[in-house]
């Protein structure tokens, strides 16, 4: 009796290799898997899930950033942690195991070292009946039953301050911004060719801006 193969099986492999030429190669941008120029990453098969096509975008975006973990240019470096970042709020992929834990632990640094600020929260996996909202599914081997990481809770601002304001403007106020309690503060004598920058930042509603004095020395 011959063995019938099911006509999707040649199609599952194709997606497979592509995958995994795309992780050996690497991306040069978000961009290059988007639904438009890849939309074969977003159809899901009877063998392929919609979470596992989820979580190797995940994985392409977050290791463009270790490529670039050796670039001068710090923008770049902030552009592939931003990508990381828009791609697992959207996608809300599973992180499984520490590697990807790792993914983004580096990923979320770089989004608030641009904004001054440190993690406050802990990598470290939390057990629970369900994951509760807001926060990273993760699955670790060797463990079973849900788990998830915390998300900082300035790693939204700082990510809304970098689409705000751009990549390259956000690395140019680096020296001068500050994110700390949930606020983004600036010196109160901010230099001309960044006030157009600062007003974009006043006219956003979910960015809470306040100017701090100038010390006299």
């Amino acid at each position: 009796m011959k063995t019938q193969f099911s006509p999707t099986a040649g199609e599952d492999f194709t997606v497979l290799q592509r995958i995994l030429r795309l992780r050996q190669t690497g991306i040069p941008d978000a961009a290059a898997i988007s639904s438009q120029q890849a939309p074969w990453l977003y159809q899901p098969t009877s063998t392929i899930s919609s979470e596992f096509l989820a979580r190797q975008r995940f994985k392409l975006v977050a290791d463009r950033l270790l490529a670039t973990s050796t670039s001068t240019d710090e923008a770049t470096r902030l552009q592939a942690a931003l990508d990381t970042y828009q791609v697992l709020t959207k996608d809300n992929p599973k992180l499984v195991g520490v590697a990807d834990v790792s993914r983004w632990a580096r990923s979320e640094r770089i989004l608030l070292g641009t904004a001054n600020a440190s993690p406050q929260v802990s990598y470290n996996a939390n057990r629970a009946t369900r994951v509760p909202p807001g926060t990273l599914a993760v699955a670790l081997q060797g463990e079973s039953g849900p788990a998830y990481i915390r998300m900082d809770a300035q790693t939204k601002i700082a990510a809304d301050l970098v689409i705000t304001v751009g990549v390259r403007d956000s690395v140019a106020l680096k020296k001068m911004i500050i994110l700390r309690n949930g606020k983004i503060s600036v010196p109160s004598n901010v230099q001309v060719e960044n006030r157009d920058v600062i007003e974009r930042l006043r006219q956003h509603h979910n960015l809470p801006l306040e100017l701090r004095p100038t010390q006299i020395v």
